[in-house]
């Protein structure tokens, strides 16, 4: 901790970043190495929100509100979730797609995803590795290059088609589970 904590300058970013009292043992969670990841937190416009001090309420449109109410203008949300299974912090962010519907309710008779990628009502809710994903059985670089890849396309294409968003059919859904 003390080695990182010296790559940062900002007192409040170091704290949240690299804790003098760490959450968990050492040996639990994977080392942190890094080539020049701490240092980007030197940036003006590069920050972090320790989320155990200020959980997310919502996720808006073009951004986060956290619980002390502010607004957090983002383009891309990418969430570090933690060390429990990917389906369990999937619903534990507390998504709600189209019709109000969260994570936990849509999957209360079981996981349904397209490609392991997406899934009915969430639209433009990418998820790397997700659950019904082939990574497991694959080369995870190698699949997580060709899911980047795919995701980048249909983002590519949303824009260029004037699409607002898109999401997989259920039957697509239903293929996929199959």
């Amino acid at each position: 901790a003390r080695k990182t904590r010296a790559k940062i300058h900002d007192r409040r970013k170091r704290d949240a970043l690299a804790p003098l009292e760490p959450t968990y043992l050492f040996g639990i969670k994977r080392p942190g190495l890094d080539n020049g990841y701490f240092e980007q937190f030197n940036r003006p416009n590069v920050d972090v929100v320790n989320l155990r001090d200020t959980p997310i309420a919502s996720f808006v449109h073009d951004g986060i509100v956290t619980t002390e109410g502010k607004f957090r203008h983002h383009d891309m949300v990418i969430p570090a979730i933690g060390f429990k299974n990917v389906i369990e912090n999937m619903k534990s962010l507390g998504i709600k797609g189209l019709d109000g519907v969260s994570l936990g309710e849509g999957w209360a008779d079981g996981v349904r995803t397209y490609l392991g990628l997406m899934l009915y009502g969430f639209p433009n809710f990418f998820v790397l590795c997700g659950p019904q994903a082939p990574s497991e059985q694959s080369n995870l670089p190698t699949c997580i290059d060709v899911q980047v890849n795919w995701i980048a396309k249909m983002i590519d294409r949303i824009e260029k088609d004037g699409l607002v968003g898109i999401h997989p059919s259920p039957e697509a859904m239903q293929t996929w589970n199959r």
